[in-house]
Parts: C-alpha cells; sequence; structure tokens
C-alpha cells in the first residue's frame, strides 16, 4: 500500500482498470492495422457514456461541490473494475493524435461499417463501397 488512501497498485481493482486501458489501445491498433475508422473507438465510449448517464467530469465552482465531486469519484473508483467512458475516450484520443503524427498527414482509406452494423454482417462478407471513407492522418 502507498499509505495515502488505502489502495495499492497490487490492489485487482486498479489491475483491472489497467487491463481495460490496455485492451483498449491493443484493440485500436488493431483496429487501425485492420483499416477500420481510427476514431470508432472514441464514438462508442461516447455512446455508451450518453447511454448509461454516466456524469461528466465538470468542474466544481465551490469548495462544497470539489468535496462532493471527490467522493463521488473515490466511491464510483473503489467499486468500479472499469474506468470511466470519459477517461478511455481521453486515452484513446491521445492514440488517435499519435496515429495521426506517426502518418503524417497521409490520406488513408478506412472501412467505418455502420450498415454492417445494421446488418449484422462481418466486412469479410460483404465489404460495402459507400462504408470507405478517406481520412487523412
Amino acid at each position: 500500500m502507498d499509505g495515502r488512501d488505502g489502495v495499492s497498485s497490487s490492489d485487482p481493482r486498479i489491475q483491472s482498470i489497467y487491463q481495460e486501458l490496455d485492451a483498449d489501445a491493443e484493440g485500436e491498433a488493431l483496429n487501425v492495422e485492420a483499416g477500420y475508422d481510427p476514431e470508432a473507438a472514441q464514438a462508442l465510449f461516447l455512446q455508451m457514456k450518453t447511454r448509461f448517464n454516466e456524469p461528466s467530469s465538470a468542474h466544481p465552482t465551490t469548495p462544497e461541490g470539489e468535496m462532493r465531486q471527490a467522493l463521488r469519484e473515490a466511491i464510483d473508483a473503489f467499486f468500479s473494475s472499469h474506468p470511466p467512458s470519459e477517461e478511455r475516450i481521453r486515452q484513446l484520443q491521445n492514440l488517435v493524435r499519435k496515429q495521426h503524427h506517426a502518418l503524417a498527414g497521409k490520406k488513408v482509406k478506412v472501412y467505418v461499417g455502420v450498415e454492417n452494423l445494421q446488418r449484422r454482417t462481418v466486412r469479410s462478407r460483404l465489404a460495402l463501397p459507400q462504408e470507405f471513407r478517406v481520412s487523412n492522418l
């Protein structure tokens, strides 16, 4: 334990959160390698955040508001095995930004796949021409 908050880096809850963030990063890398839209995962977590009514990390304007937010975040973190969607979105934005930098503004053809999802058909069976877009990475 680190002695400050009673939580150590070997705590299974903390390890689980880090594992989820690592899985997001690996999934994003595989997504890009397979030619899918690199911003799709961010959109997914934004939809999840909205659908499950996850609170935004608004900046409180009073000391009482700061205390309420700190307490809510501490309780949520204690019982959570997954990072908040907002944190996942932030991490994915950073990964996409790095990919953009690595590809130095090249135009890349990516697959979006919205219609495949609606049809419940995998891309390997039906790659729809209208689902491709050019992305300036």
